[in-house]
């Protein structure tokens, strides 16, 4: 809000298994009206799989275990962000810049996404996790 810039909102970039903390069961996400009342202007870029509706952004696939994403749908997501950063940074002048502000196991795997593009099994290689502690930044 300070520097007049105006946040770009991803439905699809938060941590595995969704919206939950330790034991607790999953709890919806902040609707596109809580989001904006927190961030002040933002732009919602919505896929086709990962709009965010009014709702909120998190709601558990149907038959989900617990109501948490599985490990494969992460790892999906992941795959899907990494193609529209790449095809984002195609188009992009050499003054954008990109901050992506999101959870450390989920930021893992789209490293991994990022770094094994021809990967055409959504699983990645849990041997090849890059740690990220609370508030890290990764450049």
């Amino acid at each position: 809000r300070e520097l007049g810039l105006r946040a770009e909102i991803w439905g699809d970039c938060h941590e595995t298994k969704g919206c939950w903390s330790g034991g607790m069961p999953p709890q919806r996400g902040r609707t596109p009206a809580e989001i904006l009342e927190a961030v002040g202007t933002a732009h919602f870029r919505n896929s086709e799989a990962a709009p965010v509706p009014e709702s909120g952004w998190w709601s558990a696939p149907d038959g989900a275990p617990k109501g948490r994403e599985s490990h494969e749908d992460s790892c999906a997501r992941a795959h899907r962000v990494a193609a529209r950063l790449r095809h984002q940074a195609l188009g992009a002048s050499q003054h954008t810049v990109t901050i992506l502000v999101t959870h450390g196991n989920w930021m893992s795997l789209l490293l991994q996404a990022l770094l094994v593009p021809d990967v055409t099994e959504p699983q990645l290689m849990p041997q090849r996790k890059f740690k990220h502690d609370n508030t890290a930044v990764s450049g």
